[in-house]
């Protein structure tokens, strides 16, 4: 075998090789772990540091979020099963001094949870949400509402059920299924206009839309990514009501593939032309 035939062979085994091994791997859960993201729903200009701390309020701190503002949902952290406090401080407050507000929540295995500071400017609260991370029917999303306008609200969507129907203020409602693909929901609240929001629902996950007071005395709705419909939580950073987005992993390993397979292509045409 000719030298030039001999690494064109070898280039060409690489990149099957390569092909296999840079395949994306199936989403996996992580065992023993849940969920739990943080929220500022409480319709005022007062801005908090949100903690989670292992056991008591003053115990190690496994996350921190500084100044968060109304309308502001965390990503979500994955955390070993077990019991764990969340504190609400004033800005700059040491993690250690008494906390302004705080509640335990108990992680179970493969659930997800939101810790809000939830309610109205003077009287608000420390709560936990849970967030049903149950896979919908097949060919179906999940949507529920997490209501954090002071007002009460019907949410339909277009084409299908209601979704909820005069929700309170301060309070997440049941789940309902929803069919997949490009649906309009519309939130209408009491003696206000109401509000329209588009969201392709991607079979199999789940959703919940967030109502906020915007500046001018209205609503306004955001779509937050409970679960995926492979399992896996939302990724990213702290946004208003941002689901996270998920970054390409693959991009790397896709180009190094490319890359391999124009090289063994380069050497093929070199090869025939010489004979």
């Amino acid at each position: 075998m000719s030298l030039l035939r001999r690494v064109a062979a070898s280039i060409a085994t690489t990149t099957i090789a390569a092909g296999f091994f840079l395949l994306p791997a199936a989403p996996a859960q992580a065992a023993g772990v849940g969920y739990v993201r943080l929220a500022h729903l409480v319709p005022d200009k007062i801005e908090c540091d949100m903690y989670i701390h292992l056991n008591s309020v003053t115990g190690d701190v496994l996350q921190t979020l500084p100044a968060v503002k109304y309308g502001t949902v965390s990503a979500y952290k994955s955390l070993p099963a077990g019991t764990y406090s969340v504190s609400m401080r004033k800005p700059g407050d040491p993690p250690n001094s008494p906390p302004v507000l705080s509640t335990s929540v108990t992680v179970v295995e493969g659930k997800g949870y939101t810790v809000a500071r939830i309610g109205s400017p003077d009287k608000s609260e420390a709560r936990v949400i849970e967030d049903d991370r149950t896979p919908p029917a097949a060919n179906k999303g999940k949507v529920r509402v997490v209501q954090a306008a002071q007002r009460t609200l019907d949410v339909t969507v277009e084409g299908g059920p209601a979704i909820a129907s005069s929700v309170a203020f301060a309070s997440a409602t049941g789940y309902k299924e929803v069919d997949a693909g490009g649906r309009t929901f519309s939130v209408a609240p009491s003696g206000g206009q109401a509000v329209k929001l588009q969201q392709n629902v991607a079979s199999g996950s789940v959703y919940s839309i967030l109502v906020t007071e915007d500046t001018s005395g209205g609503v306004k709705a955001t779509i937050l990514t409970d679960a995926r419909r492979d399992g896996s939580m939302p990724e990213g950073g702290v946004a208003t009501g941002g689901g996270g987005s998920r970054p390409d992993d693959m991009a790397f390993p896709m180009m190094l593939l490319s890359t391999l397979m124009l090289v063994a292509a380069g050497l093929l045409i070199v090869r025939r032309r010489a004979t």
